[in-house]
């Protein structure tokens, strides 16, 4: 798909052509400059009225979905004191004209969750909604709905936050009646993917039930399901899972997983390995000596793929442990391409929403000192450093010679291994200076 990019002096938002592609037009003006700032005030201004808000909801299918998605790209852009109360309005406005009886449940729950912080009078609304007017309870078949099990958290979240024993009690009740389902038909119809989030949902929602769950699954029929498995990342969830309900099963599953993929290896260690091996030489001290691929690579994988604590902590632990002279680089590239992903998700915005308290101080264990820095300001610096090595840290340096001195994929060295990565900060850099940029024709 081409990359969209708003243009404050074409693109007109009352006239787009592609209503699906409006959040990703919101996406792209996710940076702190006046360029984002107007596209991020030209979004609120065509949906800040309740007509328009109807007029998308009875226009476009499946609006709640594309209200859902507008959300999120709304959760990653910078907006005023004031575009935030007029963020809840609008939001106001969704729930508003949602009839929730027509909808799938899916839709529904992407937009409560994005509502959660944007607005969270909307959210206690449209769950309110939700729960008097769809059966919640004839939602409890195999294959679940994608986004059945996170609301039924999103209920438990609520007991919680507000002492409600009435949800408490409707959350707890579905979860009883998914554990009633027979774990077999879960294990047969599921590939692994789709197996881990309802399994790392289920552990957020009950974990003592998950273990007599799992424990009702004999060990070969879990054997079974892992041999075959091609995806790395799904072993690393599945195992990380079953590690905190059964300790002994992930590692029996885990032995079977390194001696078969690991421990006569003769390939090079991709990238997709890298969480899997620093889990098996923490938790279950499996010895392992490979090299470390070039940490760029790593930082890519785990930014655009698994961008959770768990990945990053044991990616931590099996770069210290291989080469610790590395961990900086690791620490400068994550931190780059992350903020690119989503700048309004810090470091702490991270460990704060791991949902699982034991093993969230286990993790910070492995990391220690290891965190992400400020952005955009800490690749700012660097970018500084660079152009002062070669006496280039002035206003008249061409924006492709600065970018040429600080992107170079064939030097290990580089600061920057991604063009488009390089691009976004060396903008945001000459920006911040006043310097000048070229137009997108002169860049060419």
């Amino acid at each position: 798909m081409p990359v969209i990019n708003y243009d404050p002096t074409t693109t007109d938002l009352s006239q787009y052509p592609d209503i699906n592609q409006l959040p990703n037009l919101l996406y792209s003006c996710r940076w702190k400059n006046a360029k984002s700032a107007k596209g991020v005030a030209d979004f609120i201004q065509l949906l800040n009225s309740k007509p328009k808000i109807e007029q998308l909801y009875h226009d476009f299918k499946p609006a709640v979905s594309l209200f859902g998605r507008l959300l999120s790209s709304f959760s990653k852009v910078y907006t005023t004191e004031l575009q935030k109360l007029q963020l809840q309005t609008i939001a106001k406005y969704m729930v508003e004209v949602i009839d929730v009886q027509k909808e799938k449940l899916t839709d529904l729950s992407l937009l409560s969750h994005n509502l959660v912080n944007i607005a969270p009078a909307a959210h206690k609304v449209l769950v309110n909604k939700i729960i008097a007017d769809v059966d919640l309870p004839a939602q409890v078949q195999i294959p679940l709905s994608r986004g059945f099990l996170p609301f039924i958290k999103q209920i438990k979240r609520l007991g919680i936050e507000q002492n409600n024993e009435q949800y408490h009690k409707i959350a707890d009740d579905i979860t009883n009646m998914v554990f009633q389902l027979p774990v077999q038909d879960f294990l047969e119809r599921y590939n692994l993917i789709e197996l881990n989030r309802v399994l790392w949902e289920l552990l957020q929602l009950n974990q003592a039930e998950l273990r007599n769950w799992i424990h009702s699954i004999e060990s070969a029929q879990w054997l079974e399901k892992i041999k075959r498995e091609p995806n790395k990342d799904a072993l690393f969830r599945l195992l990380w899972i079953i590690y905190h309900t059964d300790f002994h099963l992930s590692k029996a599953l885990g032995n079977y997983v390194f001696k078969r993929r690991y421990e006569r290896m003769r390939t090079r260690v991709q990238a997709e390995d890298v969480p899997l091996l620093g889990f098996f030489m923490n938790v279950f001290r499996f010895q392992f000596r490979g090299m470390v691929p070039h940490t760029s690579e790593i930082a890519m994988h785990i930014s655009r793929n698994a961008y959770t604590l768990s990945h990053i902590a044991f990616a931590v632990f099996f770069i210290e442990t291989g080469n610790p002279r590395f961990i900086n680089s690791f620490r400068n590239y994550l931190s780059q391409e992350s903020y690119v992903e989503n700048p309004q998700f810090s470091w702490n915005h991270l460990v704060e929403s791991y949902p699982i308290a034991t093993t969230r101080s286990l993790l910070l264990k492995i990391l220690n000192l290891f965190k992400l820095p400020y952005e955009p300001l800490s690749t700012h610096k660097l970018i500084e450093r660079n152009l002062t090595n070669v006496e280039l840290l002035k206003a008249d340096t061409p924006f492709d010679k600065a970018m040429s001195i600080c992107c170079n994929p064939e030097d290990p060295a580089s600061l920057f291994k991604n063009e488009e990565t390089a691009r976004i900060f060396m903008t945001l850099f000459y920006e911040s200076r006043g310097w000048k940029i070229p137009a997108p024709e002169e860049a060419k």
